[in-house]
C-alpha cells in the first residue's frame, strides 16, 4: 500500500472523512473509508443525500 494509502488518507481527511486499513481474515487487506454526504437538491427537486446510505466496493487481484 505504501505511499498510495498515505495519499488516500490525506485526500479523505481533507474532505472531512476517515479511512482505515486492516488485514482480511482470509488474506489481503480491507480498506474502509467514510465521507460526509452534503445535502444537494438536483433540478427535479429530489434530495440526493436522503437516498444515499452505503456503497460497498469489492476488488480482488486473485
Amino acid at each position: 500500500m505504501g505511499l498510495g494509502l498515505a495519499i488516500a488518507k490525506h485526500l479523505v481527511e481533507a474532505h472531512g472523512g476517515s479511512i482505515s486499513a486492516e488485514n482480511a481474515p482470509d488474506g489481503g487487506t480491507i480498506i474502509r473509508l467514510s465521507l460526509p454526504v452534503i445535502a444537494y437538491k438536483n433540478p427535479i427537486g429530489v434530495n440526493i443525500a436522503s437516498t444515499l446510505n452505503n456503497l460497498i466496493l469489492n476488488y480482488s487481484m486473485q
